[in-house]
């Protein structure tokens, strides 16, 4: 019953909503998708002006040699750290679970990913966006150039395969990864590291 009586009193469950009421903003979903798009930017700016980074374009101009890069260390097996026994390294070391074709096509998606936030800066929820937490943050996801960002995040396929079901399964997850690739990695190493001392401290 206490645990009842919190939930009636408790702010937003009872009364008026907390949000307007529907007003019919967007006649279409194009509309609605473009705002979307703006909104989530938080009128965030790249981090280096996009015309003093000459890489953006060379990266540009080299699409498919940097798609397949970015293909390779999807499927790479040999420099995995990820805990033996995850769904990652079964999905992407013991047995292929993805349809190559799928994978190759992800694989541009996060180069598309990479350029526009070179172009035009991360789009994403606050909350989402490791370069402003001072515990996840990492100085360097803010100071690279686009080939120094892509080489961060290929390394960081290449070694933790649970990013790469992060980059399978949500494009939020994309944009969180390709805006700040060395702390989005380093999030997985700790996760890991911590799950393993929780493991030992079960074992008899």
């Amino acid at each position: 019953m206490q645990s009842s009586r919190s939930t009636r009193n408790a702010p937003g469950h009872a009364g008026k909503p907390l949000y307007t009421p529907f007003r019919g903003m967007f006649g279409e979903s194009e509309s609605a998708r473009n705002f979307r798009k703006v909104a989530l930017r938080f009128d965030r700016k790249p981090y280096r002006p996009p015309d003093s980074d000459p890489t953006i374009w060379k990266i540009e101009n080299e699409r498919l040699d940097h798609v397949k890069r970015i293909y390779d260390a999807m499927i790479r097996p040999d420099a995995a750290k990820d805990n033996p026994k995850s769904n990652a390294m079964r999905r992407w070391v013991e047995d292929p679970f993805y349809d190559s074709a799928l994978v190759e096509a992800y694989a541009h998606r996060i180069l598309d990913c990479l350029l526009a936030q070179a172009k035009e800066g991360f789009r994403g929820w606050k909350h989402d966006d490791y370069t402003q937490d001072e515990r996840k943050g990492e100085v360097e996801d803010t100071e690279v150039s686009c080939e120094e960002r892509l080489s961060n995040i290929i390394r960081a396929l290449e070694e933790e395969k649970t990013i790469c079901e992060d980059v399978m399964n949500s494009a939020c997850q994309i944009r969180m990864f390709v805006n700040a690739p060395k702390a989005y990695a380093g999030r997985k190493l700790n996760n890991r590291v911590g799950n393993s001392k929780r493991k030992r401290g079960r074992d008899p």
